[in-house]
Formats: C-alpha cells, structure tokens, sequence
C-alpha cells in the first residue's frame, strides 16, 4: 500500500491474483491523538466466458508445449516462437519465416453449420506485409481442413493489413482497421448461427458483419496458430507478436 496525497495505491502481487487482504490505517492528529479503522480488500476472478472450450495464455518462456488454461489440449512447436513481453504477462513472437504452433484435433472445433462460436486473440504487428500475393497472407489461426483462417490481408488492394476472416469463398470478412500500427489490437471473431451472422469485432467495436448461412468446418488435421497447413509450403506465416 502506498498513500500519496491521501490517496491510498494498492499493488497486488500480480495481474492474475485473487484474494482478500485486511488492511489497517491509522490516523494522528496534531494532538497526538490516534484511531484506526480497518478495511477489508477482496479481488475477485472474473472466470471464463460460458461455453469456452480452449485459453493459451502464451505466457510461456521455454515451450513447448503451450498448456490450455481451460482445456485440456496443449499446443507443440518444433520451430518455435520467440517468448517476448506481452499485454498480460507473456507472449509470443512469430518471424514470418519458420516459427509454427500447432494444437492436435480434438473434435472441439468441428463447428457445424449450426454452432455459435468465438474466436479472439490480442495481436501487436509493426512490419507491413512481405509480399502482395495469396501465400503472403499471415495467418494467426486456422485449419486447412475446414477451409478457414483468420489473419492479417497481404494480397494486394484496398484490403491489404488489415483483419481477414476466411471461411469460404462465400464469408470473407475484412475489418476497416489496418493492423501494422505496432500497438495491441483485440481481435474477436464471431458466429452468431442464430441471428444468422458472421461478425468481426476490433478493439471491442463491431467493424463488419455479414447475414449468411453457417458451414461445416468438420475436418481431422490440427489446428495451426500463426502458420496454415496448406498446399504452399512455408507461406501464410505470420510475422507478428501473439498474446492470450
């Protein structure tokens, strides 16, 4: 506790911690005279959002693996990314050369064409893009299987650095914001089956959205974050630092 200008800073041991601290404080007069009073301090956890299936942190300095906070499947990497200072504790560095992080299938992300699902993430890029042709798009996550990936626009146009949001040549959703600013941006990525949307949201404002019809993303190959299993064989890297 730190009291300046009586006002009274309470540091906690850490941006994650929980619990109580009582705390007394104490006051004299000129007189000498003292009283004291106590207060009762409690920080409490937010949880999780219901329905969530799956949290990498990123948080780890000597991966891998990358453990699920929530779930129970930890991503691996052979060619790994560079732990760096992050927006919440730790993240990850990805070169856009050879780092890949993938997480095995589990059947947790075989969304039917009927599912409600979210995928977020906290992205911090200074670089523009390597090239102007499809396999210089950076991918932050998706799945070839599926057909699907979210990331950063490399392909030339009006759209290029900013969010793509892939699933098919149907649902392709680009945001209004571009991405190489070098400052954290707050991606979230949402199927709404029942109002029938897709929607993007950056930095916690919707900046796209589109009514269609949802799409079977059912598929057996792993999940890769910030790289794409595809037919073009180390494209699609991303080259950006990845938290939460």
């Amino acid at each position: 506790v730190s009291i300046v200008n009586r006002v009274a800073t309470i540091t906690t041991p850490g941006s994650t911690w929980t619990g109580g601290e009582t705390i007394t404080f104490t006051a004299t007069d000129p007189a000498l005279e003292t009283d004291s009073d106590d207060a009762t301090f409690t920080v409490l956890s937010q949880g999780c959002p219901d329905g969530m299936i799956h949290y990498w942190q990123l948080d780890e300095t000597s991966a891998p693996p990358f453990v699920d906070s929530y779930g129970i499947t930890d991503a691996t990497c052979t060619d790994c990314p560079t732990p760096v200072a992050g927006l919440v504790n730790g993240a990850q560095e990805f070169d856009r050369l050879t780092d890949m992080v993938t997480v095995p299938d589990d059947g947790t992300y075989d969304w039917s064409a009927t599912s409600d699902y979210t995928i977020e993430f906290w992205l911090n890029k200074s670089s523009g893009c390597d090239g102007s042709t499809q396999p210089d798009n950076e991918v932050v996550v998706g799945r070839s299987g599926g057909g699907w990936w979210i990331g950063v626009m490399c392909e030339g146009g009006a759209n290029q650095t900013k969010v793509r949001a892939y699933f098919g040549a149907t649902t392709d959703l680009y945001s209004t914001t571009s991405m190489t600013d070098g400052v954290w941006h707050h991606i979230a990525f949402v199927r709404d089956n029942t109002a029938g949307q897709w929607l993007m949201y950056i930095d916690g404002s919707l900046e796209v959205s589109q009514t269609s019809a949802g799409r079977s993303l059912a598929a057996s190959d792993p999940l890769t974050i910030g790289w794409f299993n595809g037919p073009d064989v180390g494209k699609y890297r991303l080259g950006a630092i990845l938290d939460e």
